[in-house]
């Protein structure tokens, strides 16, 4: 059964089984039982997009790169979709030979919620598409952003980006990084966004959001995980500008930005309220889950 802490619902223990029992398979390659055992679970965990998600790259491993591309563009559907979703699809589109729709699956989720150092591998995919269509500038660019977020992280350079980097034009001298952003979100955008009155940039079109204290969370980092969460604030060092929070509802400390803590709840130990959403962990690698809307608890 669900857990519930705090009224707030928690995955279960078998749900956090199946979860973990679903990775392990693919990550071991062993893909027919990986797609076995996530249909299995996402019969029983409809709700969970990641088993599904499973499902159909086990299905691509085992040859089946149609059918898996069909499964995965009704998933990109979902309202919960993340971008990871159309970089599966671009990978997809661009091993079946077809660049075109890859290109338009990599537009797309370059311009969804989440950080950039995430999405590095979407960036080297879109090298690899553009220069498929003869666009190697640009191909160049995407390569260059990828590989300029990971030394900004210092993470290694696959052998795969590396040799797009040999064989790609690359501007000389070197752009900062934030001109070769800037260029890349050119080859992003629609044609009439420069036309549209809400068209934010870097981001494309971003609806606003019917609560404008989850204005961040729609424009910026990602999906919001639970409202009204509940924890005591532990700052790292005195001017530090981050800290974090003990949460109820996480197992593992929740980030913060010292400027969204109000001001009366900068101290070690405050009991706050506030709304989760999904971040990431730049030197870890990893996903993670950042406080915003935080308000004192009474």
């Amino acid at each position: 059964q669900p857990r519930v802490m705090n009224g707030r619902r928690l995955p279960s223990r078998r749900e956090m089984w199946w979860f973990a029992r679903c990775r392990a398979l693919f990550q071991l390659e062993q893909f027919e039982e990986c797609r076995r055992a996530s249909l299995e679970a996402f019969k029983q965990f409809g709700h969970r997009l990641d088993f599904s998600r499973w499902a159909a790259l086990a299905l691509e491993r085992l040859g089946n790169r149609d059918a898996a591309i069909e499964e995965m563009q009704c998933l990109s559907r979902h309202r919960n979709a993340q971008w990871y979703y159309q970089q599966d699809l671009a990978r997809m589109e661009l091993a079946a030979g077809r660049p075109r729709e890859a290109w338009e699956h990599i537009r797309k989720g370059a311009r969804m919620p989440g950080e950039a150092q995430a999405k590095v591998n979407l960036y080297a995919v879109g090298a690899e598409v553009l220069e498929m269509l003869g666009r190697a500038v640009e191909a160049g660019d995407h390569a260059l952003l990828a590989a300029l977020l990971r030394q900004g992280q210092n993470w290694h350079l696959p052998g795969r980006l590396e040799e797009l980097l040999f064989r790609l034009p690359l501007p000389s001298p070197a752009p900062s990084l934030a001109e070769i952003e800037k260029r890349c979100r050119a080859s992003w955008a629609d044609q009439d966004d420069a036309s549209c009155g809400h068209a934010v940039e870097g981001k494309g079109v971003v609806p606003a959001p019917a609560n404008a204290a989850l204005a961040d969370a729609v424009s910026g980092e990602g999906e919001v995980l639970a409202e009204d969460c509940r924890g005591t604030v532990r700052l790292k060092d005195e001017g530090a500008p981050f800290g974090f929070i003990r949460a109820n509802d996480f197992d593992s400390p929740v980030f913060v930005l010292m400027k969204d803590l109000p001001e009366q709840c900068r101290f070690d130990g405050s009991p706050v309220r506030f709304t989760a959403i999904r971040s990431f962990d730049t030197k870890k690698n990893r996903e993670s889950v950042r406080a915003i809307a935080i308000k004192i608890a009474a």
